[in-house]
């Protein structure tokens, strides 16, 4: 078989350097071809020579063993076994598997935090790096009762400047002018309408803070300086240790009535807290706090009249109190039996307690329990509170309104100490990210640190350029073909923000596996540096969607006003040809992007209703991607095309999540069941996004839920029954090393006998999960970690290589259909998520809110005391659930198959062709130009899986 495979390998390199010399491309490139073949020879003739020396050998000893001469036969067993070797580890080098990044057990991508807990500072030399060192310190004592008084400690420049944090934007002045530029209402505003969060550092900055209008101290103090510095008024930071009344600290942080969760809950954000205590009762809690002192004019109108500064005054606008209504408590009035809807379902499966595994639990009966549950939802609210809104469900929370005439002389708490101002955060108190680019050698080819801030709601994006003119020769030389010569191009990858290129790495070639690393830098007591692992491939383009605290509907604003302006100019100018980052950049941006808009809303309502407040510590990161499909010759990258699909890999989500009510179980539950969400909506977020193309997208719980229809065994693997459980499974070794490294690190993992498949995916999609605290990944084989298309060819509609990793410099065109079902999606996301007055909002949210609840009853019962076989069946209806919730989520968008019609003929001079693009034929070349040799038994290599000799030419 491999003798056979020679030839047509090598007439394929033929061809190639007949296609060279025609184009007349560079020396430097002929060279390298040539090199390539050389090497190929060479590789081919040591695998051939390895076989012939087995098959020699092997009839050798078969022959000694036939004439009794078992010296013989035991030297040329020796011989072939050590040949065997050789042989595999040649291959095991030459022959790339599928790119797998190894799964840090003790670091979960969606996890909660490692609390550790410290004592609030209570003395001014202790807050070093709070420490202005451009200004005098204070000079005044804070032990007065008022703070306010003139001093000789006078503004000086910065106190008025921009920084990372404080950007003057077009929203920031609109907002600060139509206050009139006065203190007193600017102060106002930000009091009465931004809503405090208990994490710490500098995260949003001021733009992002007053998109989200949720923040916490520090970008709460940054809007406020925004505001006050671009109406002319110096503002600075004031950093302090304050002591506040338990019940207010309570209501202040959301509403708990256990306090011991409420003081949690505010530690778990990383803030420093020692709580007070009298008579056994907890009065007070010390904490870390930041605020804002102003230059305004307080003699005498205290602020209400600005001319002059001539007092620093303090300003806390991030403390308040809020009014709370309790939603409607669904099981009081609609009560449902969770543990007899689990007995029913369990009943129509089989559970094998002995291997912990649950096998064809009935999905229809689990749908019409749901369409039931449903039903007797909608009956009650018809009769009962046929007005509801969705605040009226679940409950909601309300700013207390203050409306001062003047500044308030003091801070709303006791000061305990004040640990003095800075007109600029420090950059150890902000979070950060650094971007890497690392070789198979681990060396570093690209690096770019940035602040939170400055990457919030922005576009970042990674692609690659050719890296000299002679590769961009090959590049254009080859324009229009459905496969490029891999092995002929060298790449340099690009990272870009908002398109502006930040960050430019070294050389490397085309199709080849470069490790991408983020390194977050969390400021504080429970801060450091984590680092998350992404595998990337030259040449294919991705865009990295950061989420710090939410996405706001002025973000989504933002995408749409974006996507229409190129749609506005493609319309009106036909000789317009956006570039790449543009179009795919943009289009890989809205994926991310929608994704945490959605998984955003679901928490929050998932959280409403187990009575659970959660927060995000610390920023939450995804990359979405178009990938490249590469074809390898003894372990090079030969031919790479863009018939490969598109990935979500959410990696980075961190919650602290707490009962208000103190309910342990509950917070585990709400995190398991977030998890579900977000692997749900890996898969969700692409059929929701291409809904009229029919695009299908796979995740951990999609396959899960597919296994379970097969009737296939699902099983529950602890430490326990690992040795029992492990030899049943048909996975690829990468999975198999996974199961085991989580289940040594104390985790339990979730995992169907074997591969499933969906359209062109095959794979598995298993959890490891840590049963203390509900934490997890959701993988899928492959390579991947999260969700994909399952559909390669066609996927982009006609997107050629053209456009994939801008190696090409063009832009393809009808891929821009899916693009504007893009934007299409975006409206859907703004109307039926950020805009909860309109009806369709309510008629979405009821029609979710019996699978929530019903998934939140299961995972309730997920964490009593069940069985590991009952535990998994448990988890397999809580998979098939969230499936069914998010096809109810899909029937609420829609994108017009109309949009493919009316820009057709621009996408034509996109491609610069007046050609239609014959989908079907670039579908079977490629089908036909991947030829797999077996070269060893499976037995040889692996017990269930054969080793791959692929061989593959482009034509």
């Amino acid at each position: 078989m491999i003798e056979a495979a020679d030839p047509e390998i090598r007439s394929d390199f033929a061809v190639t350097e007949e296609k060279i010399k025609a184009a007349g491309l560079p020396a430097t490139i002929l060279a390298r071809h040539n090199q390539a073949v050389a090497d190929y020879v060479a590789e081919f003739a040591k695998l051939l020579g390895n076989f012939k020396a087995i098959e020699q050998l092997e009839t050798a000893r078969k022959g000694a063993v036939a004439s009794g001469n078992s010296v013989a036969a035991q030297a040329n067993r020796d011989q072939l076994l050590q040949r065997i070797l050789e042989t595999k580890i040649h291959l095991s080098e030459k022959v790339k598997k599928t790119p797998h990044t190894p799964l840090d057990p003790n670091k979960l991508p969606h996890r909660t935090p490692k609390v550790i807990k410290r004592a609030p500072r209570l003395n001014k030399e202790e807050f070093t790096e709070f420490q202005n060192p451009v200004q005098l310190a204070f000079n005044g004592d804070p032990s007065t009762l008022l703070l306010v008084q003139a001093n000789p400690d006078l503004p000086t420049p910065q106190d008025l400047a921009e920084t990372i944090e404080v950007k003057f934007t077009q929203e920031i002045q609109d907002l600060a002018a139509s206050l009139e530029n006065n203190p007193v209402k600017i102060y106002n505003w930000v009091r009465n309408n931004i809503e405090f969060v208990p994490t710490y550092g500098s995260i949003q900055g001021a733009s992002m803070c007053l998109q989200t209008k949720k923040c916490n101290d520090m970008d709460t103090a940054s809007l406020l300086i925004a505001l006050l510095r671009t109406s002319g008024i110096s503002a600075r930071y004031a950093v302090g240790t304050v002591e506040i009344p338990i019940d207010q600290a309570m209501n202040w942080v959301g509403g708990f009535t256990d306090v011991p969760s409420g003081l949690s809950f505010i530690t778990s954000g990383g803030t420093p807290l020692i709580s007070l205590n009298s008579g056994g009762k907890t009065v007070a809690a010390k904490i870390e706090h930041i605020w804002v002192e102003a230059y305004i004019d307080y003699i005498p109108s205290r602020g209400a009249v600005h001319n002059q500064g001539d007092t620093w005054v303090p300003m806390d606008a991030s403390f308040k109190q809020y009014t709370y209504t309790e939603g409607v408590d669904l099981q009081t009035a609609v009560p449902f039996d969770a543990q007899a809807f689990f007995d029913e379902i369990n009943a129509t499966g089989t559970i094998d307690e002995a291997q912990s595994s649950a096998t064809g639990l009935s999905q229809e009966l689990i749908k019409s329990k749901l369409d039931a549950r449903t039903l007797q939802l909608e009956t009650f609210f018809t009769a009962n509170m046929p007005n509801a809104t969705v605040a009226d469900v679940l409950g909601s929370k309300t700013i207390v309104p203050e409306t001062f005439g003047f500044v308030p002389s003091a801070l709303p708490y006791k000061l305990v100490v004040n640990g003095g101002n800075f007109s600029e955060v420090s950059d150890a108190l902000r979070h950060k990210v650094r971007f890497r680019i690392t070789g198979d050698v681990g060396v570093t080819s690209l690096t770019h640190e940035v602040t939170v801030p400055e990457l919030a709601g922005k576009r970042i994006t990674l692609g690659y350029l050719a890296a000299t003119p002679e590769d961009q020769q090959v590049i254009d030389a080859n324009s229009g073909v459905t496969g490029l010569p891999a092995y002929l191009i060298n790449l340099v990858p690009i990272l870009r923000l908002e398109g502006t290129e930040i960050a430019r790495g070294g050389s490397v070639g085309m199709g080849k596996t470069e490790q991408f690393l983020m390194d977050f830098t969390v400021p504080g007591p429970a801060g450091g540096v984590d680092v998350v692992q992404n595998l990337v491939t030259a040449g294919a383009y991705y865009a990295i969607g950061l989420d710090p605290q939410k996405i706001s509907s002025a973000q989504l604003d933002d995408l749409q006003a974006r996507m229409e302006l190129l749609k506005t100019q493609m319309a009106n100018d036909p000789t317009f040809i956006p570039d790449s980052d543009e179009v795919i950049g943009q289009l890989l941006h809205v994926t991310v992007m929608g994704y945490f808009a959605e998984l955003d809303n679901y928490q929050a309502v998932l959280g409403s209703l187990a009575k659970v407040l959660h927060l995000k510590p610390s920023t939450s990161a995804g990359i979405a991607s178009v990938d490249l499909d590469v074809s390898l010759l003894f372990g090079v990258p030969f031919e790479a095309s863009t018939s490969g699909g598109m990935i979500l890999d959410v990696d980075r989500i961190i919650i602290a999540p707490l009962s208000i009510t103190g309910e342990t179980n509950n917070a585990i539950s709400f995190v398991r069941g977030s998890g579900f969400l977000a692997s749900a909506l890996e898969f969700a977020v692409f059929e929701q996004l291409w809904k009229s193309s029919n695009i299908k997208g796979i995740s951990s719980t999609k396959a899960l839920e597919l296994a379970n229809q097969l009737n296939m065994p699902i099983y529950r693997i602890t430490q326990q029954n690992i040795a029992q459980v492990l030899p049943l499974l048909t996975v690829p070794q990468a999975v198999e090393d996974d199961i085991v490294n989580g289940i040594n690190a104390g985790k339990e993992v979730t995992i169907p006998q074997g591969e499933v498949s969906l359209g062109q995916w095959s794979g598995v999609g298993y959890i490891v999960e840590d049963p203390q605290t509900g934490a997890a990944a959701y993988l899928i084989s492959g390579g991947l970690a999260g969700g994909a298309t399952v559909d390669k060819n066609g996927l982009l509609i006609g997107v050629s290589n053209n456009l994939i990793g801008e190696v090409f410099e063009k832009t393809a065109g009808e891929g821009f259909g899916l693009f504007f079902a893009g934007l299409n999606w975006v409206v859907g996301l703004k109307t039926i998520l950020i805009t909860p007055n309109l009806s369709v909002f309510e008629r979405a949210f009821l029609s979710l809110l019996p699978s929530f609840e019903l998934a939140l009853s299961i995972w309730v019962l997920l964490f009593s005391s069940f069985t590991v076989g009952a535990a998994i069946a448990i988890g397999v209806i809580a998979a098939v659930i969230v499936g069914l919730a998010f096809k109810i989520v899909l029937t609420n968008f829609s994108a017009s198959t109309a949009i493919f019609d009316l820009f057709r003929k621009l996408f034509r001079y996109a491609m610069r062709t007046q050609e239609p693009i014959d989908l079907a034929q670039r579908a079977g070349i490629q089908t036909q130009k991947i030829r797999l040799v077996d070269t060893l038994h499976a037995k040889s290599i692996h017990p269930r899986a054969p080793p791959k000799f692929l061989a593959a030419s482009f034509t």
